[in-house]
């Protein structure tokens, strides 16, 4: 069984209903409706992506936290 992942711009109206019904991707959908645009998503995405790589970078060098956030 094959399984096609629908982008919520190409989605029907129905298909559209149950994304914004779940919000799915973090409450993406809702965002969409509210009135974000794609170029804002792209720019969230960047963030969240560079925040998750500085993520694992502090993990990986064990980097100790900072005495004035214990």
């Amino acid at each position: 069984m094959t399984v096609k992942l629908i982008e919520y711009a190409e989605a029907s109206s129905e298909v559209r209903a149950v994304y914004d019904d779940i919000c799915i991707a973090s409450h993406g959908a809702a965002a969409r409706k509210k009135g974000m645009t794609e170029e804002m998503f792209g720019e969230l995405m960047a963030v969240v992506g560079m925040a998750s790589e500085t993520n694992r970078l502090v993990t990986g060098w064990r980097v100790p936290l900072d005495e004035s956030l214990r």
